[in-house]
């Protein structure tokens, strides 16, 4: 059978039983792991301060963290926060 579109979108929406099982099995590890990663660089003096730890999960992800980062999150800023995480990264803040 094959699948729309729309039947992706659903399978997205906060709520259906794949993103319930799929957040804490995946995307709360990969989270926790950036949050350590970015945590020590911080300790060390590598960064000056933590970035939006979304931001950049959705960033470092792939298609799935930056597609449900986009669908939870308001999109109001958003190139703006992705130019200042770039710049910064790249050591142009």
């Amino acid at each position: 059978m094959e699948r729309s579109a729309v039947d992706d979108d659903a399978l997205l929406d906060a709520g259906t039983p794949f993103v319930e099982r799929f957040t804490p099995a995946f995307i709360d590890s990969q989270r926790s792991v950036i949050r350590t990663l970015v945590e020590r660089a911080v300790h060390r003096g590598e960064l000056a301060e933590l970035p939006d730890l979304d931001l950049l999960h959705a960033l470092l992800g792939g298609t799935a963290p930056s597609w449900l980062h986009i669908l939870r999150n308001d999109p109001h800023g958003l190139p703006e926060k992705l130019a200042g995480l770039v710049c910064a990264a790249l050591g142009h803040a």
